[in-house]
């Protein structure tokens, strides 16, 4: 859908869903990291047999960890113990 480098990468998933990623620099070394996942109807039925609602509760965890772990982890390295 769009991509507008170094703060915007937007695209459509699958026939409902839309998903953009926002960045916006704060101080020089801090960067705001917003999610937006859109294309929710709970009366919908997706193409695996489950409703929006489920597969919301689902996306929700998975979009979580991939924000709060997964992509700091890839940015600064693993953790040291």
């Amino acid at each position: 859908m769009a991509v507008e480098p170094p703060t915007r990468f937007a695209f459509d998933w699958d026939a409902h869903w839309s998903v953009e990623f926002i960045l916006e620099p704060l101080d020089g070394r801090t960067t705001r990291v917003t999610l937006r996942h859109a294309g929710w109807d709970d009366d919908h039925v997706s193409p695996t047999g489950q409703s929006h609602a489920v597969i919301r509760q689902i996306m929700e965890g998975g979009w979580r960890r991939k924000l709060t772990e997964d992509l700091p982890r890839a940015v600064l390295g693993p953790s040291p113990m």
